[in-house]
């Protein structure tokens, strides 16, 4: 059976060069979006940053090195020293300041979970001690049942999992979210 790597993304001019040397294997697949810590980046330029990202995985959905995920995005509430909750949250649900919003079912939406929605992709997700906010997030997203199938999603996985044994069940009922 072949073998492939997928390799996760955590900030943008980090996936770009990814990006260039997965063009030579055929066996690297990467994941486009911006990790929970580094979410303050969007903070500079809130529309550039999201369609810079919308773009990225545009033009990677096909070929070597392609596209095969959104993320990591999500909430890490043990290292809000590198972005606050408030910042994290806003970037995870979705920023009202990007102009570049992507169209969802008749809504304009600019986030993570929008451009997963709009190009049918898994969420490459991470929840670290935010359980309660990251699950009330995905749910109100649609992504609370089958994994945002209705919406447009996916399911995906999460990781960096912190959370109890009642936590995992939650993303057990949403099912095709696994830890």
């Amino acid at each position: 059976m072949p073998r492939s790597t997928v390799r996760g993304g955590a900030f943008f001019l980090e996936e770009k060069k990814a990006l260039k040397a997965f063009d030579l294997c055929l066996d690297l697949y990467a994941t486009i979006g911006c990790h929970p810590t580094r979410s303050t980046e969007f903070e500079k330029d809130p529309n550039g940053y999201f369609q810079a990202l919308d773009e990225l995985v545009e033009a990677n959905l096909s070929g070597p090195g392609r596209v095969v995920a959104i993320g990591e995005c999500g909430l890490d509430y043990d290292r809000t020293h590198f972005a606050s909750v408030a910042i994290q949250q806003k970037h995870f649900r979705g920023c009202d300041q990007c102009m570049h919003l992507t169209p969802i079912n008749g809504t304009f939406i600019g986030s993570q979970l929008a451009l997963a929605k709009k190009y049918h992709l898994p969420l490459f997700l991470h929840s670290r001690a935010a359980h309660d906010d990251f699950v009330q997030i995905l749910r109100e997203e649609g992504f609370g049942e089958d994994g945002g199938r209705a919406v447009g999603g996916r399911g995906g996985v999460v990781h960096s999992f912190t959370g109890s044994a009642q936590d995992a069940v939650d993303y057990v009922r949403a099912r095709d979210l696994p830890l």
